[in-house]
């Protein structure tokens, strides 16, 4: 966790460098406990704006409503980056660039603080999981290896955007790394662990909790299907579900109809590619997981290769339904490929370690009985000969001979992340914008009618410092 605290790339606190989405989040600080017609008001003068004023009508409308629709989605990141906000600071914009540090820096260590936590009554097998997940996030962390495992195999989806750093300036970062808890919980039946971690990561991104929540249901539905489990849990997650879209529905300004924005004209069965039957080394890989779920008796085996399978499957079928403009989600693919990455390469290796414990453990037995009773034991073998044919070699034996040291490059300056704050706090000092220096002073005095439209960063960071004006 220490060598993971890099929080990505610090230009990205830097104002000069579009901080929309963050101070969005500083906006549910302000308006998450305002009435419903406060928020209306506010929202529908910018779309006035945006239709009279704005270069990119249609851009602006779209964002501005999405924007009023998750006013209510980041409450813990939008209160602790507010709580670090000096209003008399000589340099306001060094004390808000400092504010998102300090305030997704915290957010992160509560995160990190939250699974320590879970560690603490769970099963050394258990804890193995959690310490993979780790490894592989140190592993593929650019400050450090930077190691690509769409690269070393060709069984793993390439991340896009910022690859496979979760922890990234935005509340979609931290919270993706709860899924470490989520996918523990339902392998291993934890199930008030499975329930808090979905109502903590309502706190941190609520839309998120319900992709969380959603992805859970349908695991307790096969659950029940296949391995005869209670139902209780899954009845409890659809409550959960509508409790998490009614509350969604409570601070969205415009209502969105989901089968209304979708474009099923698009929908052309013939470009559907999941990648298996095109790319033989996902096919086989697939195609083994699929076998090992039926053959095996172990439960661990079977849930864990299932949750491979639905996750690998969801992130794909979402791929193609918003690369053919099928329903429009402002790319959550795309970043759901890079902070959901780590726990599915995780999940593998995780599923292989288990794999190789049960091949080793009954290897000694295998030629003291018929060849029909060792079947199971063949089809792993030949799962790890798969996953082991496929890896590239020679980009580890690449990476293996890089370089080895823990720097961080900014801005030119090499530093070491154990002492990031403070070199964090030296960079944005030196290195902000100048051109774009906020006078805090003249945002009190604006009004919503002199505002630049098409500057999202100074129209969110106008409704944040006016917050008790509008509201009034």
């Amino acid at each position: 966790m220490i060598l993971n605290y890099t929080n990505s790339f610090t230009q990205r606190y830097d104002v000069g460098n579009n901080l929309d989405d963050k101070t969005v989040s500083l906006l549910t600080s302000k308006y998450f406990a305002s009435s419903k017609e406060t928020r209306t008001k506010i929202f529908d003068e910018l779309l006035s704006k945006c239709k009279l004023e704005s270069k990119k009508i249609d851009s602006c409308l779209s964002r501005y409503k999405y924007r009023g629709n998750t006013l209510g989605n980041y409450f813990l990141a939008g209160n602790l980056i507010n709580l670090y906000i000096d209003y008399d600071a000589k340099n306001f914009q060094q004390s808000l660039s400092k504010s998102f540090f300090y305030g997704f820096s915290t957010l992160l260590s509560i995160v990190f603080l939250y699974i320590l936590f879970t560690l603490q009554n769970i099963k050394l097998e258990e804890t193995i999981f959690v310490f993979v997940t780790f490894v592989v996030l140190t592993l593929t962390n650019p400050h450090i290896l930077g190691l690509d495992f769409s690269i070393l195999s060709s069984i793993f989806f390439t991340p896009l955007g910022d690859g496979y750093l979760p922890m990234i300036y935005v509340p979609r970062g931290p919270v993706s790394l709860l899924l470490i808890p989520l996918i523990l919980s339902l392998i291993y039946n934890y199930k008030k662990l499975l329930i808090f971690t979905i109502f903590f990561s309502a706190t941190i991104h609520l839309g998120y909790s319900l992709i969380f929540t959603l992805f859970s249901f349908g695991f307790s539905c096969i659950s029940v299907i296949f391995f005869k489990e209670k139902k209780n849990i899954t009845f409890l997650l659809l409550l959960i579900i509508i409790i998490l879209i009614l509350i969604m529905n409570f601070f969205s300004i415009y209502h969105f109809n989901f089968f209304e924005n979708l474009n099923l004209k698009n929908l052309n069965l013939e470009n559907l590619n999941l990648n298996l039957l095109t790319n033989i080394n996902k096919f086989i890989y697939y195609f083994f997981l699929i076998m090992i779920a039926f053959l095996t008796s172990d439960i661990r085996l079977k849930k864990l290769t299932i949750l491979i399978v639905l996750l690998g499957s969801f992130i794909k079928i979402l791929t193609y339904l918003e690369t053919s403009d099928i329903i429009i989600a402002d790319q959550i693919s795309n970043r759901m490929m890079g902070s959901f990455s780590y726990i599915f390469i995780a999940m593998t290796i995780f599923l292989i370690l288990l794999i190789l414990h049960k091949v080793i453990k009954n290897f000694p037995g295998m030629y003291n009985s018929k060849l029909q009773q060792n079947y199971k034991s063949f089809i792993f073998i030949l799962f790890l000969f798969t996953f082991l044919k496929n890896i590239d070699y020679g980009y580890i034996k690449k990476r293996a001979f890089k370089d080895f040291s823990y720097k961080v490059t900014i801005n030119n300056f090499k530093i070491n992340s154990l002492k990031m704050r403070k070199e964090v706090e030296k960079d944005i000092d030196m290195h902000y914008n100048s051109n774009s220096i906020i006078d805090l002073s003249n945002i009190k005095l604006s009004e919503i009618s002199d505002l630049n439209i098409d500057a999202e960063f100074e129209v969110l960071l106008f409704l944040y410092v006016n917050a008790k004006k509008l509201k009034s």
